[in-house]
């Protein structure tokens, strides 16, 4: 905020600098191409970055085993559920009130697997984690039972938009922000174009 300005907008999930779009409508009919305005030649960039450490997301497949070992996946994220890549300092998962801990540095970026988790007892369980300066989370529920279940449950999102059109990242940082901090099982790219040229040849080869 600026001397009583707009306090701004809450930009989520994406730490880095962004270059948002911005068209004009020269004359007032919208005679222009690209439904009638005018891209910018030199579009701005803002700089997003992550507030402090504020909670932790914890992602745990939906269907577990007793005795089969598994993954659970922690991210750092601030108030508005950015990662917060430069976290450093303890993250700790309880399983059957045993607290497992692994420090983060800043080569992990804010996000962590804690492999080999086994859950000894069928039932629904959601994990709790914690971490330094108090900072918490609970798991999705995952259903633990004694012999595998025939229908695997998965988690994605199958539309994301790059800076190719109206999102923002690389297509392929957009799937490695869904593995590593959004810890989805699939996802998928959707940039589109209306047909009047507005992704180019190379743009397109690169989704």
């Amino acid at each position: 905020e600026v001397d009583g300005a707009s306090v701004g907008a809450f930009s989520q999930y994406f730490e880095q600098e962004a270059e948002f779009t911005v068209a004009v409508d020269l004359d007032g009919r919208r005679s222009a191409p690209h439904r009638g305005f005018l891209l910018l030649e030199k579009q701005p960039k803002i700089r997003v970055v992550s507030d402090l450490a504020s909670q932790i997301f914890v992602a745990v497949p939906s269907r577990t085993v007793v005795g089969r070992p598994f993954g659970v996946k922690v991210t750092v994220r601030d108030r508005y559920r950015n990662a917060v890549y430069g976290y450093q300092g303890d993250l700790s998962i309880e399983l059957d009130d045993t607290w497992l801990t692994h420090h983060l540095d800043a080569k992990d970026g804010g996000s962590h697997v804690f492999r080999g988790c086994v859950l000894n007892s069928p039932g629904v369980y959601r994990l709790k984690a914690k971490g330094s300066r108090g900072i918490k989370g609970r798991s999705n529920p995952t259903e633990c039972t004694r012999t595998e279940v025939a229908d695997r449950i998965y988690w994605g999102d199958i539309h994301n938009m790059s800076a190719e059109s109206a999102g923002l990242s690389t297509p392929d940082e957009q799937y490695e922000y869904g593995k590593r901090y959004s810890h989805l099982d699939f996802c998928a790219v959707t940039d589109g174009d209306n047909g009047d040229g507005y992704l180019t040849d190379e743009e397109w080869e690169d989704l």
